[in-house]
């Protein structure tokens, strides 16, 4: 059994930074842990709806900037340095039967979370960002319209003699109930 020290050392260090190292490079090793992570995520009728495209810097340039150019001027601005930009995306379907799987978008971002962990325990940096142009990326990519794209997270080394960004939280009772709902 994992013990409540051990699951606070996983997800306290997790955090998302925006001052990557241009000169640290992700290997095929490390993402490759990457992609298992997210590959053991539950999801509704074990559907593993998610897509996940993985762009490089230096080793599939065209796609990369595809996807920082889907990016707002302020992600873009930070996210320059990083050498891993990957596109989370959502199946609306199930596979089975093609009837819509509104837990698709809910699953991906489980498989992305867990993707988030592995790269943290490895000593990478993950940060999520929704500030992207959706419409724009899907169709860099022609994604089809069963699909969606839920985020871009961007991937690798923190800058070393950076100051990290505070971790804030909000309070725990303005999001968990217990026993009855408030808004």
């Amino acid at each position: 059994m994992v013990k409540s020290e051990e699951l606070k050392r996983l997800f306290e260090p997790r955090y998302s930074g925006r001052s990557y190292d241009s000169s640290r490079d992700v290997t095929e090793n490390q993402l490759d842990s990457l992609i298992n992570a997210a590959h053991a995520a539950p999801s509704c009728y074990n559907e593993q709806p998610w897509r996940f495209l993985i762009t490089h810097k230096n080793r599939s340039k065209e796609s990369y900037q595809l996807v920082f150019n889907s990016l707002v001027e302020f992600n873009q601005n930070w996210a320059k340095n990083a050498p891993i930009l990957i596109v989370s995306i959502a199946s609306l379907k199930f596979s089975k039967n093609g009837k819509p799987n509104r837990w698709g978008p809910y699953d991906t971002g489980a498989a992305a979370f867990a993707m988030m962990l592995q790269a943290t325990t490895m000593g990478l940096m993950a940060h999520q960002m929704g500030g992207f142009d959706e419409e724009k990326l899907a169709k860099s990519f022609q994604i089809s319209n069963e699909y969606t794209p839920i985020a871009v997270m961007a991937v690798g080394y923190e800058t070393k003699g950076e100051e990290p960004l505070k971790k804030e939280r909000n309070p725990l009772e303005n999001h968990f109930f217990k026993g009855e709902w408030r808004e």
